[in-house]
């Protein structure tokens, strides 16, 4: 989940010191270990 919510903190521009300068777009992927994986987009309007 903090890959998720690090996600969603880059693309809202409160990333900290961690911050990307600029960043509209984040991908975040989440797997089980196993055999199931998912993809997150997250996008914000300039």
């Amino acid at each position: 989940m903090t890959h998720l919510a690090e996600a969603v903190l880059q693309v809202t521009g409160r990333g900290g010191d961690r911050k990307v300068p600029g960043a509209s777009r984040a991908l975040a992927t989440v797997s089980n270990g196993l055999s199931k994986s998912a993809v997150f987009v997250f996008s914000r309007d300039s």
